[in-house]
């Protein structure tokens, strides 16, 4: 993967979360969905497994081949903004953490601006910001 990539995840470490009903209550389907319990298999000939501590939703724009962070944001705004007003209500409804990720994998260095309306998305959302970054 070349490119940026942003995930916003949502999870919650509550065992009785039904993430089929938060999904649906939100109206945009995930990427990736895991429950507490779950086993999950990976590693290149999925070998290693582990089980889920948390329950979580991933939402996610696909890998976008540029340099700049902005570029990507604008994406997964594209993704959310609609629907923005149910993700707010099931963060607090559900009691929901939620975290962006943007993922950098780069051979060379990125351009990092977040732009003021994914900094006010975010905070509408109580969310964390975490970088991932491969570079070179």
């Amino acid at each position: 993967m070349d490119g940026i990539k942003i995930e916003l995840i949502l999870f919650s470490d509550n065992p009785n979360l039904d993430v089929d009903l938060v999904s649906k209550f939100i109206g945009i389907f995930p990427v990736n969905k895991e429950s507490i319990g779950d086993t999950v298999y990976f590693g290149e000939t999925n070998n290693l497994k582990r089980v889920v501590d948390v329950s979580s939703l991933m939402y996610s724009t696909e890998c976008i081949k540029t340099i700049e962070v902005e570029v990507a944001i604008k994406n997964v705004i594209k993704l959310i903004e609609p629907k923005l007003n149910n993700i707010i209500e099931a963060v607090h409804k559900y009691r929901l953490t939620s975290k962006f990720c943007i993922v950098i994998s780069l051979p060379e260095k990125p351009i990092v601006f977040l732009p003021k309306e994914f900094v006010e998305i975010a905070a509408q959302l109580r969310a964390e910001i975490e970088f991932d970054t491969y570079i070179g």
